[in-house]
């Protein structure tokens, strides 16, 4: 945690990182059951598989809830500002608690903005992916802002392009430039 004072203004900077497993969403478990259906993973790695994303999910929900009590116990009703990779998509439960709760995506409306794409990304095909060939891209890392006198000026992805065929992480990376007006 961080506060950031410019002039009279202050803001609250957050940083977490959430469990991170498979997806529980409808399209990933219908994926683990497509391939448990082609025979492409066992019945033991299929339950598993599944038993580990609902369990993740939950987690995640309850991982929610506790930074949102950080924020509100630390900051108060100050400006904040909420950054990290959660390991969930934004049309997920854990993300809706943020929203809800007044905390603003700056990726939102962004297309196509995946930080984690086994397509693309070198570390995650070498490294990660199973046999069954990986999830499909998502965006799995924020940067949310809440409170007056913040707004978000420019975004984009980060270390998304390989060097000599590599990527620094199996994540891409956001980078956010955020105003904060003066309060004098």
């Amino acid at each position: 945690m961080a506060r950031i004072i410019v002039g009279n203004s202050e803001a609250f900077l957050f940083a977490t990182r959430w469990i991170d497993t498979e997806s529980a969403l409808p399209a990933n478990l219908k994926r683990l059951a497509d391939l448990y259906a082609a025979g492409t993973i066992s019945p033991d790695e299929y339950l598993s598989r599944v038993m580990e994303a609902v369990q993740g999910q939950s987690r995640r929900i309850e991982e929610a809830r506790s930074t949102l009590a950080v924020i509100e116990e630390v900051a108060g009703s100050a400006p904040a500002i909420l950054a990290g990779s959660l390991h969930t998509e934004p049309e997920s439960e854990p993300i809706s608690l943020l929203t809800e709760a007044g905390l603003v995506d700056s990726f939102a409306s962004a297309t196509g903005a995946f930080t984690r794409d086994a397509q693309r990304n070198m570390i995650i095909r070498r490294y990660f992916i199973a046999d069954d060939g990986g999830a499909s891209p998502a965006r799995v890392d924020y940067l949310f802002i809440r409170g007056e006198g913040l707004s978000v000026v420019s975004r984009e992805l980060a270390f998304d392009d390989s060097t000599f065929d590599t990527h620094p992480s199996d994540h891409f990376g956001l980078v956010v430039d955020i105003a904060i007006s003066d309060g004098s």
